[in-house]
């Protein structure tokens, strides 16, 4: 299994990067986030609007992932964040994931 792992780190943190990348280039006027040390998922904060609504905006987009809020214990205090997963997509989605995202926040906040 340490093998496994091993082998995984530098995909993963190239991933990671990619879809950081894209997220910068494309929504930093609409985001905050910063580039994990390690693990699998980015937590993104929206600068306008609530969560709620761009993963509302986001599936007319193709992009499905959930609020933020479900990780928290008490998930009414936070609105403004969601997760993303990057690990099981392709690198030609996660270099286009910004794109998509913004075209999302355009819908609903522009």
């Amino acid at each position: 299994m340490e093998e496994h792992v091993i082998s995984m780190r530098s995909p993963y943190r190239d991933k990671c990067k990619a879809m950081v990348a894209s997220l910068c280039d494309d929504c930093g006027s609409y985001v905050e986030l910063e580039e994990p040390k390690g693990w699998y998922l980015l937590w993104v904060k929206c600068k306008r609007g609530t969560a709620a609504e761009l993963i509302q905006a986001s599936a007319d987009e193709g992009l499905i992932f959930p609020l933020g809020s479900i990780c928290l214990v008490d998930k009414v205090r936070d609105d403004n964040h969601f997760r993303l997963a990057y690990t099981r997509s392709p690198f030609e989605h996660l270099h286009r994931a910004g794109k998509r995202l913004r075209r999302a926040f355009e819908k609903s906040f522009d």
